[in-house]
């Protein structure tokens, strides 16, 4: 059986020197500074060989079959290549669905030097096409977590899977549960005791988080049955969590990314993450941000993006007229949220802080999440009677207001759905100038409410991420952040922190900017690949080889071992096909592949994926 590079790396992170060893070797110097750097880097230290075309094409390739997130990490690659690169030709390649393709084109313009491609799988002309690009490709910036990269040596990539070896245990897996159960219990507690509400509840909050727990998604299946008793859900919850904290085998209630239930015999603690490597925990990559943003941060001797909001104002009237107070100054709120619940919670926070107005809060909430039930009650129990919308994307001309009676506490919100803003940096100007708190969702937004130093609220409901709050509070040295970043529903008492601790954000946020932005150690990677500084990180693992280990530091040592596994992998991948296309040039040669292991979570998988250690589709046999 050929080795594969998971299980090398999976090896390799087993060793106790991995986990805890902390002292920075000079491998790492040859890198701007950053938390747990040896970690963070072991993995492009350990893969990565001298590109063969340094003068050639770099490509950016991303799917956005699902969400449209990554296609705004393409967008800020490729802003920092252009800035970083000028001379070189820059592709960028997106996977869609027929069901987002035209919001894609619709929202990311790129410049007109940066070719690019939008394809729905299915199309034979763009998928030859694509595989063309990738193979003219100097460089491939794999920008997406659903795409697999290839694990053999003759193309050169980079993939956000690289950037980091935070391990997923069975424990972190139990404390994530743990959180969502405490955040349950705080909505559950507020609503009536009819079986409808609580009914929409489940399926609001637990849909899409039961998919690594095979006992609780068993109940999800089965709503009709199983749901008419409420206890049934957090029942089966509170199971796995007393079980797994125990030491007794819990196997049968955690699930891998491969689909496969755990048995007790296999090793559950040194999994690689193959969820997002951007983050602020230590070993995360850190966060990116637009260097146009950066631009206007470092210049600004106010309020950031000022400039680009008058010129927002001026092309969007009904905004302007939504937003400015008698004064004529922004009063206005700003959320980027994906879930019905964090949203309502959002839109309780910010009805206490304005018990005496109703606030404007502009949003890309739908029509169908304000009729949500469980968001009315959830709104009526703050205080919350009227709520009036504005929808600017469907109707922006002369909008009808649409009028939501939901109970009698006497407050009132005014939520406007925001049309389409192409414009980024326009666009990111409504969170520079809108109150605390920012409402956001997933990586990008947090990041831009971070740099911006906007109070985040970040929608833990949602399930993009586990353990965001932790990782706030981590950089809140006076504690004074400590309640807004709560795994629980308490509107009134975030409102109350988020009042007191207005005065200590900006503190808070230099010091998540100066540890965690990570755009000029990504640049150190693509440039160590793509110029002759490669020559001297490369000269420097080169002579590792030579050198007894009783002279290397154990993480050389490691490194040493890996590449030197990895070498074998190529070796023997070589001969076993001739180095025709790498690529799947059709999507139906994936198809066929039976014998390729492809993980993916998901019923689709993006055509382009690298191959695997099997015989692959286009050799001849």
């Amino acid at each position: 059986m050929l080795l594969s590079l998971g299980n090398v790396l999976a090896d390799s992170l087993k060793s106790p020197f991995f986990k805890h060893h902390k002292t920075v070797s000079s491998l790492t110097d040859f890198f701007p500074l950053h938390e747990e750097a040896e970690s963070t880097l072991f993995t492009y230290l350990a893969m990565q060989r001298p590109i063969s075309k340094p003068d050639g094409i770099l490509t950016i390739a991303t799917n956005n079959t699902y969400d449209l997130g990554d296609s705004a990490y393409a967008k800020i690659i490729t802003e920092l290549l252009i800035k970083a690169y000028p001379d070189k030709k820059i592709r960028v390649i997106i996977e869609a669905s027929n069901e987002n393709i035209k919001n894609i084109k619709a929202t990311f313009h790129f410049p007109s030097s940066v070719e690019t491609l939008v394809f729905v799988e299915g199309d034979e002309e763009e998928e030859t096409t694509v595989a063309q690009w990738l193979n003219e490709a100097s460089l491939i910036i794999v920008a997406s977590t659903l795409i697999t990269a290839l694990h053999s040596g003759r193309h050169q990539y980079i993939s956000f899977q690289q950037l980091s070896n935070t391990p997923t245990t069975m424990q972190q897996s139990i404390e994530t549960l743990t959180e969502m159960l405490e955040n349950y219990y705080a909505l559950y507690q507020q609503l009536p005791t009819d079986w409808g509400t609580r009914h929409d509840l489940e399926r609001n909050f637990w849909g899409n988080r039961s998919e690594y727990y095979p006992k609780l998604r068993e109940v999800l299946d089965y709503p009709d049955e199983h749901l008419s008793n409420t206890e049934a859900v957090h029942g089966i919850a509170k199971d796995i969590i007393a079980s797994c904290s125990s030491d007794s085998d819990c196997s049968e209630y955690f699930q891998t990314k491969s689909g496969k239930t755990v048995t007790e015999n296999e090793d559950l603690t040194r999994q690689p993450a193959s969820s997002s490597t951007f983050g602020f925990e230590p070993d995360n990559l850190g966060f990116l941000l637009k260097p146009s943003l950066l631009k206007s941060l470092e210049s600004s001797t106010t309020i950031p993006l000022a400039n680009e909001f008058q010129e927002l104002l001026s092309d969007y009237p009904a905004i302007s007229r939504l937003i400015l107070n008698t004064d004529k100054n922004p009063d206005f709120y700003m959320a980027y949220m994906h879930n019905t619940l964090g949203f309502a919670e959002f839109i309780a926070i910010v009805s206490h802080l304005t018990a005496e107005s109703t606030p404007v809060i502009l949003a890309n909430v739908s029509r169908k999440e304000l009729e949500n039930s469980v968001l009315k009650q959830l709104l009526a129990n703050n205080g919350i009677s009227e709520v009036i919308h504005t929808n600017l994307k469907d109707k922006p001309r002369n909008s009808q207001d649409e009028v939501y009676n939901i109970g009698y506490g006497g407050k009132r919100v005014h939520i406007v759905t925001l049309p389409i803003i192409t414009d980024d940096l326009r666009y990111l100007s409504l969170f520079s100038h809108a109150r605390h708190p920012v409402g956001v969702t997933g990586n990008l937004s947090l990041f831009n409410a971070v740099a911006l130093k906007k109070v985040p609220y970040y929608d833990i409901t949602h399930g993009f991420q586990s353990g965001v709050n932790d990782s706030l509070k981590r950089f809140d040295q006076t504690g004074k952040l400590h309640g807004v970043f709560d795994n629980r529903f308490l509107p009134l008492q975030k409102a109350r922190a988020i009042e007191s601790a207005k005065n200590s954000v900006n503190a808070w946020a230099d010091d998540i900017m100066e540890t965690k932005l990570a755009n000029q150690l990504l640049l150190s990677m693509i440039d160590y690949l793509i110029t002759d500084r490669g020559q001297a990180l490369f000269g420097h693992l080169a002579q590792l080889e030579n050198l007894p280990n009783e002279s290397l530091t154990e993480y050389e040592q490691d490194i040493k071992r890996t590449r030197n596994q990895l070498e074998v992998l190529f070796q023997t991948e070589n001969q076993q096909c001739p180095p025709l296309n790498q690529f799947y040039k059709l999507y139906q040669s994936l198809r066929e592949a039976k014998s390729v292991p492809v993980s993916n979570k998901f019923s689709k998988r993006p055509f382009w994926l690298f191959y695997e250690s099997a015989p692959r589709p286009d050799c001849e046999h």
